[in-house]
């Protein structure tokens, strides 16, 4: 009998014991503080990710209403907690961006269970997304520039609260889960810049909210779904090895859909036939050209004689452009801006010898492609025109911001981590970079790529990503004027004149020169034959 006694003792003692940790976790949040379990889960949390600095000694949150911003030593703009009486404080946003955390995506996340936003932008983590992470009432995860592999888990499209999803510029592999069709209130989806492959997902159709969707340089193959053909979303399907039709080979644009090298039949494994075959010496097209000038998101300007061509579309998410002898592809949107500008203007006094090349510039967020057309092979000089014209003064806060990109021309690595700003010495001054490139299929390829690096809203939202201000492009060796007016096949048989003429004039001079050795060794026997004792040649 006093057995089960102790037993009832015991099981009252453990149910009391629950609920004062119940109580104490209730008493706290609604004191202010975060609960036990939260911290618990956040001890956990942190060394996963490969963040050391927490410091628990101290409540993370502070006592406060609505929206809060820890003050504890080492928590400062790591996460905010949201304060509300009948539900306590609890932590509702992690942001830890750009702090070269080197650890994985933790599982005990999900033990957090009043978070929102998550976003680990710019990190070294690697290995699997969690599918534990879909029991979260997440509205946004950003997952962008890590080292993530794997598939991306189909308990994602469990998260019915989701709105925007941004796994960019990692090592994502595998098909796209058709269960991410059931996020009803998706409105941005960006997985571009991954190895994913298969088809995009008829599923996907469901998601009538969704305005952005970016899947670009993946090797997603099979048709393209024809509700994307027709969608008035912005859509971008560039560098993709789909199944080649007629209706996409012949188009790089279509409505709101970037369709760009989107297909695996390429002109000479390069480039679509929307660019026109450029490889192909046609008489019809004689005209191909040996310079190139682009005033990036300028009206035309004479600068030194030459005619920089406007380029003032102020469209850039999933966009592309044909513009006679060249063209561009711009992708992303701003992901914190919905009405940010792809071009932007300069309000402040440049000093150079042609400020016009500066006063406006093009902006992305992820991408920017520029295509030279028609030139005549060869080897050519590409100069890149820049200006940091956002960053103006570094004495005010719209002087903090810090941008960072990656350079690619004919797709080999130019710059990287280029900051226009540290490199002219300061904000609105100009600095030209020069490179070599060589032309083979009468088509140059210049690539902007931000590689989620630098600030993201500072001094105001949507001011990251690539700049470029203009580009020109000429031959390394000058071909006299008129002659880039010329037919290649004209420009050609015009070199090997020269060549053949180069040619005869040495054969001649080296004829001339065995010549008048050959008499001068005959006369040299005579004199021997005559002078046989070495002594003067006797008198005529």
């Amino acid at each position: 009998m006093e057995r089960r006694d102790d037993v009832v003792s015991w099981k009252l003692f453990a149910t009391t014991l629950k609920i004062l940790v119940v109580a104490l976790n209730i008493f706290q949040s609604q004191a202010g503080y975060l609960p036990q379990e939260e911290i618990e889960a956040l001890r956990v949390i942190g060394p996963k990710l490969g963040k050391t600095d927490w410091n628990f000694s101290v409540d993370p949150c502070i006592e406060g209403n609505g929206w809060t911003t820890p003050n504890a030593t080492g928590f400062e703009n790591d996460f905010g907690c949201s304060c509300d009486p009948p539900s306590g404080c609890h932590v509702v946003s992690i942001i830890l961006k750009s702090q070269n955390l080197s650890g994985v995506l933790p599982p005990e996340l999900a033990r957090l269970r009043f978070l929102h936003n998550l976003d680990l932008t710019r990190n070294l983590l690697s290995g699997p997304i969690p599918p534990e992470w879909a029991t979260l009432p997440l509205t946004g995860i950003s997952l962008m520039a890590n080292r993530l592999t794997g598939p991306i888990p189909k308990e994602i499209g469990n998260i019915a609260t989701l709105q925007y999803m941004n796994l960019e510029a990692n090592g994502l592999s595998g098909l796209i889960p058709p269960e991410l069709g059931n996020l009803i209130n998706l409105e941005e989806l960006d997985l571009s810049f991954n190895n994913l492959t298969g088809n995009v997902p008829i599923s996907l159709e469901k998601l009538q909210k969704l305005d952005f969707m970016f899947l670009t340089s993946n090797r997603l193959a099979g048709p393209i779904p024809y509700w994307i053909l027709k969608t008035n979303r912005n859509v971008d399907l560039s560098y993709n090895d789909f199944t080649p039709e007629k209706l996409i080979t012949s188009q790089c644009q279509l409505g709101n859909v970037n369709l760009f090298a989107s297909h695996s039949l390429m002109v000479n494994s390069t480039y679509t036939n929307c660019l026109e075959d450029n490889s192909r010496i046609d008489e019809l097209k004689p005209h191909y050209h040996s310079s190139l000038y682009i005033n990036c998101g300028g009206e035309e300007i004479v600068v030194d004689g030459n005619t920089y061509e406007a380029d003032v579309d102020p469209q850039g998410a999933s966009l592309f452009i044909l513009s006679g002898n060249w063209a561009f592809s711009s992708t992303g949107n701003f992901m914190d801006d919905r009405d940010g500008s792809y071009i932007v203007t300069n309000t402040t006094t440049i000093t150079a010898p042609s400020p016009g090349l500066y006063t406006t510039a093009r902006v992305s967020p992820i991408s920017l492609t520029y295509y030279g057309l028609h030139l005549i092979n060869g080897d050519y000089v590409v100069r890149l025109h820049f200006a940091e014209i956002i960053f103006t003064n570094k004495s005010t806060f719209n002087g903090l911001g810090k941008r960072l990109f990656n350079v690619h021309i004919q797709r080999k690595m130019a710059l990287k981590d280029f900051n226009i700003e540290d490199e002219a010495g300061g904000p609105s001054k100009p600095i030209v970079k020069s490179f070599t490139a060589t032309v083979i299929n009468h088509t140059l390829e210049i690539s902007f790529y931000w590689a989620g690096k630098g600030t993201q809203a500072i001094p105001r939202k949507g001011v990251y990503g690539v700049l470029i201000s203009a580009i020109s492009v000429e031959p390394v060796l000058h071909i006299p004027h008129g002659l880039h007016k010329l037919s290649t096949k004209i420009v050609v048989g015009i070199v090997a004149l020269v060549a053949a003429c180069f040619t005869l004039l040495v054969g001649g001079i080296l004829w001339r020169k065995h010549s008048w050795r050959s008499k001068f060794s005959n006369y040299q026997g005579m004199r021997s034959r005559l002078n046989p004792n070495g002594g003067s040649s006797p008198s005529p």
